[in-house]
């Protein structure tokens, strides 16, 4: 078994930078998403509430990773009491 050794610091600083640079970069793609996506997310969005509202449902459904994502789409949208106020059946 290697026995493990401090990294020169020089090696640290270069972690550093990478690190800033994946925070901007993860920046960079939301501000860019924002730009393409916000509209979408909008409409869509109207349209699911017009759905409910005329008593209608939203499945969601996957397979692998995106059933996990089905999961956790109809908590995320609602909460159970604000569910239960405008009496929106919720399904888990």
């Amino acid at each position: 078994m290697k026995a493990v050794t401090a990294r020169p610091a020089e090696d640290s600083v270069d972690l550093l930078a990478r690190i800033r640079r994946q925070f901007n970069d993860s920046a960079q793609l939301k501000l860019k998403a924002h730009d393409a996506l916000a509209e979408p997310i909008a409409r869509a969005t109207e349209i699911m509430v017009k759905c409910l509202l005329a008593n209608g449902k939203i499945l969601a459904c996957g397979n692998g990773g995106s059933a996990a994502d089905a999961q956790h789409f109809p908590p995320s949208c609602s909460t159970a009491s604000s569910a239960s106020v405008l009496g929106w059946p919720l399904l888990r």
